[in-house]
């Protein structure tokens, strides 16, 4: 593998600013464009050699036609936009945002770890399979999406429902949300990768109300902003119920042998400490979204001068929904929980998703991949998860049983905040393990079905 082209080609990638704005239409649609020319250009092999097809303009599917027509495929998921640089944060990063500079021992930039990193380590993994005459026994297919950043129903739910109609349903997916967490960071104290096997649901919900305006040197007793806020303090303050949900469990139950000993204890007696598991777990930001439906307050409008009572106030609420839970009834928890009939509650249509389905954690599909990460990571602990986030995994669950959501880079204690933050960067071992993972397991899941 030539590794100095390699990363020639991902810092290239970064450069085009295929960036996914909130509202579609305003989307500056030539640099995705011009991504699927770099693509031709770049991976000659891959364009000679598997069938491609362009998805609604920008999304793109390949095939790599197998040798074994009767294996299921599988699919390697990925998507190409990136989200913008928040204003007023360009000067604080150390190389432009879409430079793709390599320096320091990374590749920094928009896009290198969210997700062009692990797109391009499968382009890679690919080509240098071609060039080295491998056919896999089983048909192959590269979804890659061009709006997952927005919620990729215009990208990555037209290519399933294109699949749905070829009657093509897969063994397994592939896709990003979860990695390698170091084990500075690992309640496992050891390296632990983590695969998804199920995703949180994903609703905002828009609180709005009116009220008397007028002076603000005399208020009444009951103003719009004070109702939407005494409607947050009681959401914050009763949370939707904690449980421990399959993943979770099994999460627990992979890493249960390298807890402290105090930990160890309750989760190997889940039965009978269960309420305890529950507090503990409540207790920290991180883990508390692991058991519950969480809702977070991010956008409040209201009021034109410091002066001028609002007449109108509405506040915006994220929820993540855990498996088990669904829409109708998070807005059935916020209706009984505000005791407010004045405040009118509507869904935000934007992006709208029910809690994914659970995928296997002992099918052949999560068995190669644990595999394989053991083969390309020595001494890395491997446990299913929950993605607190949404990928485009959801929209394949219709065509596949087992839609898993694992990118094969490690992660320490400041990498997570990169993401979508100021100074994304991937370093160059990252990036050639993960050219390495995917090509390892492109062969293991030929060989081991």
């Amino acid at each position: 593998m030539d590794i100095q082209n390699a990363i020639r080609r991902l810092s290239d990638s970064i450069k085009l600013k295929t960036v996914s704005n909130q509202i579609y239409s305003t989307i500056e649609t030539k640099p995705f464009l011009d991504f699927q020319i770099f693509l031709e250009t770049s991976f000659p092999g891959i364009h000679e050699n598997l069938e491609k097809k362009v998805i609604n303009s920008y999304s793109l599917l390949y095939k790599w036609p197998g040798k074994n027509s009767e294996s299921e495929p599988i699919a390697f998921l990925a998507h190409y936009d990136v989200v913008p640089v928040e204003p007023g944060t360009k000067k604080d990063w150390l190389f432009k945002p879409f430079s793709g500079e390599i320096a320091d021992g990374f590749v920094w930039g928009r896009g290198t770890l969210d997700m062009k990193g692990a797109l391009m380590a499968i382009m890679e993994a690919v080509e240098k399979l071609l060039n080295d005459n491998f056919s896999p026994e089983r048909t192959i297919y590269l979804a890659f999406g061009h709006d997952e950043e927005i919620g990729g129903t215009h990208g990555a739910l037209h290519i399933s429902n294109y699949l749905k109609k070829q009657g093509i349903r897969f063994s397994y997916t592939l896709d990003e949300g979860m990695a390698i967490i170091k084990k500075e960071i690992s309640p496992s104290q050891s390296p632990l990768g983590i695969i998804g096997v199920a995703e949180k649901g994903y609703v905002s919900l828009k609180l709005e109300t009116k009220s008397q305006g007028g002076h603000s040197a005399i208020p009444p007793f009951k103003t719009a902003i004070g109702a939407l806020c005494k409607a947050m303090n009681r959401l914050e303050k009763n949370q939707m119920p904690a449980r421990l949900t399959s993943p979770i469990s099994d999460f627990f139950k992979a890493i249960g042998p390298r807890l402290p000993i105090q930990r160890k204890l309750l989760f190997a007696n889940k039965w009978i400490f269960k309420h305890l598991i529950l507090y503990l777990l409540g207790k920290s930001d991180n883990t508390n979204a692991m058991i519950r439906t969480t809702a977070a307050p991010t956008m409040m409008q209201a009021g034109i001068k410091e002066n001028v009572l609002p007449c109108y106030a509405n506040l915006l609420i994220n929820f993540r929904i855990l498996p088990g839970d669904s829409i109708k009834k998070v807005i059935k928890h916020v209706k009984k929980t505000i005791t407010n009939d004045s405040i009118n509650i509507q869904i935000c249509k934007d992006i709208v998703s029910e809690p994914s389905p659970i995928s296997s954690s002992k099918s052949k599909g999560f068995l190669n991949i644990q595999k394989t990460i053991r083969r390309i990571f020595p001494d890395t602990l491997v446990a299913p998860g929950l993605v607190s986030g949404t990928t485009d995994s959801r929209h394949y669950s219709k065509i596949s049983d087992n839609c898993y959501r694992f990118t094969p880079f490690v992660f320490g204690p400041d990498d997570t905040r990169r993401i979508h933050g100021t100074n994304e960067r991937i370093s160059i071992d990252n990036y050639v393990h993960g050219i390495q993972y995917y090509i390892q397991l492109i062969k293991n899941s030929s060989a081991n079905y």
